[in-house]
């Protein structure tokens, strides 16, 4: 028993710690500015191994107040308007959004059949003119082969 609460102790100490840890990271950004993001970390990975070109990575921190206010209007534009009325996902945008992919897949699945369609029938057109002209240069062969 003693050894099971010694894990479980031990496993709270290393939650706080974790949580602590990231409370004085982000603590650390009033003061200290971050040198690139997680995003812009990836980003300029993707560009060394597509390009292999030694990318130089390069930004500048501005006062909130030097920010144009277009540019902090777009981003409050592009977030979810309603953020503060749910728990960080808007169900019904996920659904409406679930609901046109599902009509999408189903406009493909008929475009699709429509195309098959087409492409047997065209087929069978070419394979009935094919069998059609080889009926009428067997009549004609056997029609050449009995006259006199």
């Amino acid at each position: 028993m003693r050894p099971l609460v010694r894990w479980i102790g031990c496993l709270l100490l290393a939650g706080i710690a974790l949580e602590l840890f990231f409370v004085l990271r982000i603590a650390a950004m009033v003061a200290i500015d971050p040198q690139s993001t997680a995003f812009q970390r990836s980003e300029m990975w993707q560009l060394v191994l597509r390009d292999g070109a030694r990318a130089q990575w390069r930004q500048q921190w501005l006062p909130y107040a030097q920010i144009h206010d277009n540019l902090k209007r777009a981003v409050l534009a592009s977030e979810d308007a309603d953020f503060v009325n749910h728990d960080g996902v808007e169900w019904e945008a996920v659904e409406r959004a679930r609901q046109r992919n599902a009509r999408a897949e189903e406009l493909a699945a008929k475009r699709r059949n429509t195309r098959e369609t087409l492409i047997q029938n065209a087929a069978a057109e070419t394979f009935h003119i094919c069998h059609e002209r080889i009926k009428r240069f067997l009549v004609s062969k056997k029609r050449f082969e009995q006259a006199p």
